[in-house]
């Protein structure tokens, strides 16, 4: 299950936008993945696609774009970690 608002469309068939963690840094690119849809519960659609536990973006989508380096919710960035132990 995803939130409703992750699902997109890659040439007219369902898909969503997957992180792929670069490294140890706070970040990750996003790569477009076809999804088959197999239900919808309230705000919640049930799909088959990404593999357990690959983070799926679900907000923005229509801001995304093949190879878009964003940050990864609850991971500090180097720089962020160095300011907090001053």
């Amino acid at each position: 299950m995803i939130p409703a608002a992750a699902i997109t469309q890659s040439k007219g068939q369902p898909a969503v936008w997957v992180v792929r963690r670069e490294g140890t840094e706070g970040a990750g690119k996003v790569d477009l993945m076809p999804v088959a849809v197999h239900g919808y519960h309230n705000d919640d659609v049930l799909v088959s696609g990404p593999s357990a536990g690959e983070l799926v973006v679900a907000a923005g989508v229509q801001k995304m774009a093949p190879g878009l380096k964003v940050a990864l919710p609850g991971v500090a960035s180097k720089s962020e970690t160095k300011r907090a132990a001053r």
